[in-house]
């Protein structure tokens, strides 16, 4: 998997994440472009960046819900977990962004994971980017 450099706004897009499991995949699109069918709790998504020195950065993400949402997933960023619980956007292609919180990345190498805890219905959501953007 290609190691993301963390410099100023950083965005990781779906179409570049590693996918472990068969639950989920990419689906492309312009009207998608995400992480979708993710039907499956055990299936997660994960990043790999490098930061030249540490920081402070706000979290972002994008993602899309229409008539199952309640998941719990937890966004991992450098080892520090980031609980979010998937809320309708009133489609699978609307994406609003959604502030996780601030993350202390260090410098080096860490990683960006997201891993469901359940899936209550009959899917996680649609992924389309985590974006990590300084806090000055």
């Amino acid at each position: 998997w290609p190691v993301v450099t963390v410099q100023g706004t950083t965005t990781f897009p779906a179409k570049t994440a590693a996918i472990r499991g068969g639950g989920a995949g990419y689906e492309p699109g312009a009207e998608r472009d995400c992480i979708g069918n993710w039907n499956d709790q055990n299936t997660w998504a994960f990043w790999v960046s490098s930061a030249a020195a540490p920081g402070k950065y706000k979290i972002v993400i994008e993602h899309a819900c229409a008539n199952v949402a309640g998941a719990d997933v937890d966004f991992i960023v450098a080892g520090k977990s980031f609980p979010f619980k998937v809320v309708d956007t009133g489609g699978w292609d609307k994406f609003p962004a959604t502030e996780l919180g601030i993350v202390d990345l260090p410098a080096g190498i860490a990683s960006i994971e997201v891993r469901p805890r359940n899936r209550p219905n009959a899917f996680v959501m649609n992924l389309r980017s985590v974006k990590l953007t300084p806090v000055e």
